[in-house]
């Protein structure tokens, strides 16, 4: 039986090196960048099929290497040539008759570990026997070792082996927290958790030093800290080395030193792209990498002819990593290879805002000021009143793209015709329920009234608001009540009001309730999550709130629900009452007064509002701004591309399922485009969150929720903190 690593002494090497280094070094590891001029070159496999897809991680099976597909049971390998992609229906699995796969964790000539529709685990032997799995329903990763053992690891946790033959499970060791890696190199599983890098030995049944460099190097991409879902995969290379695909790039490291080296960067490249995710790495044996992506397989080569050298370095500051911001760097980037983008995170590896404003501060000071900064959380006004943000509008004919824009939204921080920045997109806040209840929500309290209603009359273990925590009344309501609150001056009368709806709701939501906090989604903050709970509320008694943020996701969705299906008639409502005009400005972009490099920034703003980049954001980036590319997007109604049936329980009063129904999630029509267009261009009440401002409300909310403070007195203390605040 063949695996893709073929281990000799590189077992030896591995464990050997990793005590030598972490007791004899103490040595931090050493990042080698790229050189001036040689280096790898991306090049995507040819694959008639288009994408990848959910591909099960590199395996080799009959000599053929490659990634195995679910629904069709095909291994889609790799050509001798290594230039393209060709697929081979595996028997195996074709004799099974496993149509309902959804996604297929390992493969080998040894068997398959997958997932069913139905959310069960199953396991099939190289003899054809099929067995449910038992221990793994929150399973995230498995792989096979090179001598046929099976081992996987889950949410809670827990590292699993799994007997292949019947499927039963054996706990061999846990891990704290999220797993963000897990692999199998020789003899040690590579795992990542909230702790950091871990060998775990499976010969000897016992953790092994981690090589300093590696521990470095890999327990920076621990859980807490990734904010996309790029994976972390590694594999084995062919000289006692190994290879890291990370969101920063790809890099190699030779067991028992102390360098990592960087072989391409994440920013022009796969790696770095958010709307994408690695499945799996592959080293061939002639040198070449591989790497698998949803979108498709990637070869890495190396060109000594390569330029790698920038001409320009772009300055970008952002408070909070985010996809969006990764996306539109890793996008710039690309296009623009002579520009090297170094990104500037403010509240990074647990640092707070007051830590982050006061780095920036000095960087300022000190004459090396970004040249761009995304300004979604920061003071904008204290900003211009200072004079530290360029007026965009002087400058228009460098960063304007040729089509329109929604101009209400680009430019809703015009100060008497000074443009200091300029939004990217933008999110709707939304309410939704039954319609007959929803003609009563015109308000937040209207909100908290309808919630103690439900607890009152329905079952007192489900949901009602489908939050991700218990403090989301708070932070969601805010989305709601931020301009009434903050508007001119902070209005202690509206934040009292505003507490005791959030002490309320909270309150009917949690009240007996041990299953009151739902994760709908894991791709999504919960102020963001509203189509989410949308969903839920086709099954069930939900009242669903947050913010809508794109067309194919979210407005498909609501624009698609059918009464005669469901047997009720939901509706939902952009903006909280039917006067609302409100939005969420995101991705807000301005350029310093003191930017060194304004040409690139100029170019930078270009091409975060050109058409194919508002395009082609992720469905959860907020709504493009670009006219064209709205228009776009709209015309999707024309066929069928983005429709899609799916499947939905639907409960009654008392809690019980009673009735499955399939539903048509179809784009929005042409009356349905007519009437959002014509409501994002009358949009004209900007809602601006201030990160500081909204820590200090949350701060008091929170103590008004736990009943350490009435309403009254968290509104109190808001006031005082904004007070200070300014005083500052």
């Amino acid at each position: 039986m063949k695996m893709i690593m073929k281990i000799t002494a590189f077992i030896a090497a591995l464990v050997m090196s990793a005590s030598a280094v972490s007791c004899s070094s103490g040595k931090h590891a050493e990042i080698k960048k790229l050189s001036a001029k040689g280096g790898y070159a991306e090049k995507k496999l040819e694959f008639a099929y288009g994408d990848l897809g959910p591909a099960s991680e590199f395996t080799d099976i009959g000599g053929k290497v490659g990634a195995v597909l679910p629904f069709t049971d095909e291994l889609c390998y790799i050509s001798k040539d290594g230039t393209r992609i060709f697929r081979d229906v595996l028997p195996d699995l074709d004799e099974a008759n496993n149509d309902d796969i959804a996604t297929i964790f390992a493969a080998s000539e040894y068997g398959y570990l997958y997932w069913k529709m139905n959310r069960n685990v199953w396991v099939l032997s190289s003899d054809g026997t099929e067995n449910q799995v038992s221990g793994l329903e929150n399973i995230m990763y498995a792989e096979f070792s090179e001598d046929g053992r099976l081992f996987a690891c889950n949410t809670m946790g827990d590292i699993l082996e799994v007997d292949i033959s019947t499927g039963d499970t054996k706990k061999v060791t846990g891990g704290n927290g999220i797993f963000s890696a897990f692999d199998i190199i020789g003899s040690n599983i590579i795992y990542i958790d909230d702790d950091g890098a871990h060998f775990y030995d499976i010969d000897s049944g016992r953790e092994t030093e981690v090589p300093d460099a590696l521990k470095d190097f890999l327990g920076s991409y621990r859980h807490e800290r990734l904010t996309s879902g790029v994976a972390v995969d590694i594999c084995r290379g062919n000289d006692d080395d190994i290879y890291i695909g990370c969101p920063d790039g790809l890099y190699r490291y030779v067991m028992g030193g102390n360098i990592i080296e960087q072989l391409i960067d994440g920013f022009v490249s796969r790696f770095g792209d958010p709307s994408d995710e690695m499945i799996s790495l592959y080293c061939g044996e002639d040198g070449t990498l591989y790497a698998a992506f949803v979108s498709g397989v990637y070869s890495y080569r190396f060109d000594p002819e390569l330029e790698t050298a920038a001409a320009s370095e772009l300055k970008i500051y952002t408070l909070e990593k985010n996809n969006t911001v990764s996306k539109l760097i890793s996008g710039f980037a690309s296009e623009n290879r002579g520009v090297k983008v170094d990104l500037q995170v403010g509240m990074k590896e647990g640092m707070t805002y007051s830590d982050a404003m006061k780095e920036l501060t000095t960087q300022i000071l000190s004459g090396n000021a970004p040249d761009v900064m995304i300004l979604d959380g920061l003071d904008i006004e204290n900003l211009i009143d200072k004079n530290m943000l360029i007026d965009l509008s002087e400058n228009s004919e460098k960063w304007l793209p040729e089509n329109d824009l929604l101009s209400n939204v680009v430019n809703w921080n015009d100060h008497d015709g000074k443009l200091c920045s300029v939004a990217c997109r933008f999110r709707l806040p939304a309410v939704g329920a039954e319609e007959d209840e929803l003609k009563k929500i015109h308000s937040y309290a209207d909100i908290a009234d309808l919630c103690e209603e439900y607890r009152e009359k329905y079952d007192p273990k489900e949901t009602f608001m489908g939050y991700y925590d218990v403090n989301d009344s708070v932070r969601i309501g805010l989305i709601y009540e931020w301009n009434r609150l903050f508007g001119s001056s902070p209005d202690k009368e509206a934040l009292t009001e505003f507490f005791d709806s959030c002490k309320r709701i909270h309150d009917a939501e949690y009240a007996g309730n041990a299953e009151g906090s739902t994760y709908w989604s894991p791709d999504v903050t919960s102020e963001n999550a509203f189509s989410a709970r949308f969903w839920g509320a086709l099954g069930y008694k939900i009242i669903a709130t947050g913010a809508v943020n794109d067309i194919s996701r979210d407005m498909s969705l609501l624009t698609s629900v059918d009464e005669s299906v469901l047997g009720k008639k939901l509706s939902y409502r952009l903006g909280l009452n039917k006067d609302s005009r409100s939005f969420l400005p995101v991705c807000n972009i301005g350029i310093t007064q003191s930017a060194k490099n304004a040409d690139d920034a100029y170019s930078f703003l270009a091409y975060a509002l050109k058409d194919k980049t508002q395009e082609n954001g992720n469905d959860y980036d907020g709504f493009p701004v670009n006219v064209k590319a709205l228009k776009k997007i709209y015309s999707r109604n024309v066929n069928d591309e983005y429709d899609y049936t799916t499947s939905l329980d639907v409960y009654g009063d008392d809690g019980k399922v009673k009735d499955t129904v399939e539903l048509d999630i179809k784009s929005m029509d042409n009356a349905e485009v007519k009437a959002f267009d014509d409501y994002i261009k009358s949009l004209d009440e900007p809602v601006y969150i201030e990160y500081a401002v909204r820590e200090i409300a949350e701060s008091a909310g929170e103590k008004c929720l736990s009943g350490t403070e009435t309403a009254e007195q968290a509104a109190e203390e808001t006031m005082k903190q904004l007070e200070l605040r300014m005083k500052e």
